[in-house]
């Protein structure tokens, strides 16, 4: 899969050396903790009525709407940042609230085997709080989500390069009536550079290739440190 003409000049460059600077600067600086750089200055985006936090930086809002359902009202946001004309950074939110009567149960999405990894620090009758990192497609083949369809819209209107596959961490937490996930993602064309000039594959960052490759791994064992700095802020935005 040849890079396309727009992405190229993006992933070509020795971008290795830029690791630290494009995963975790883009955030915040490398070593600052979540509770150092929180406070009346944190960026936020509004969804339902929660306020989520967001990593310094510009970002643009590519879909926003709600449904309602059955048993309450679900609300989708999708936030990207842009480099050039390279999607670089995206971030998924997904917030459900249902009757106050009513309560989630326990997430199976909290697990997976094909998680490169995962915790859960609360899973109560009415309570969960978890997260994870891996790879997420964004792809269109076969039959894909549309929160799929909604980002390849926007890149194609935008004329922005977005890749097919995503690394990052997403939170998951919820509490009686209401839940909320969040994914904070990285494009990994910008992160290292494929050895053959084209961009990555979702198999490519599935855990028997990062195994493999000690760059990879190292990839994902920043987004799984940024995401530990990160967590906090999930918790104090839908707090228990």
């Amino acid at each position: 899969m040849t890079v396309p003409h727009v992405a190229r000049r993006r992933v070509v460059p020795a971008i290795l050396a830029l690791l630290v600077v494009s995963l975790l600067a883009a955030c915040e600086s490398p070593r600052s903790t979540p509770s150092a750089a929180s406070g009346p200055q944190q960026p936020t985006t509004t969804i339902g009525d929660i306020k989520v936090p967001l990593p310094p930086g510009e970002w643009r809002e590519a879909f926003s709407g709600s449904k309602d359902l059955s048993r309450g009202t679900s609300f989708r946001k999708i936030l990207v940042g842009v480099n050039g004309d390279v999607i670089d950074r995206l971030i998924l939110i997904y917030l459900v609230e249902i009757g106050r009567r009513d309560y989630f149960k326990p997430r199976v999405n909290c697990s997976h085997e094909d998680y490169f990894f995962e915790t859960t620090t609360v899973s109560d009758k009415a309570k969960e709080d978890c997260w994870h990192v891996r790879n997420v497609s964004m792809g269109l083949k076969g039959d894909p989500h549309w929160i799929n369809k909604a980002l390849d819209l926007y890149a194609k209107k935008m004329d922005l390069y977005a890749p097919a596959v995503w690394v990052g961490p997403r939170f998951v937490r919820h509490k009686d009536s209401e839940l909320l996930q969040v994914d904070y993602l990285w494009n990994p064309d910008l992160l290292l550079p494929h050895p053959e000039g084209q961009v990555w594959a979702v198999e490519d960052w599935a855990n028997p290739a990062i195994a493999g490759d000690p760059r990879k791994k190292r990839v994902m064992d920043e987004t799984r440190r940024w995401g530990g700095e990160w967590h906090p802020r999930m918790q104090r935005a839908l707090p228990f």
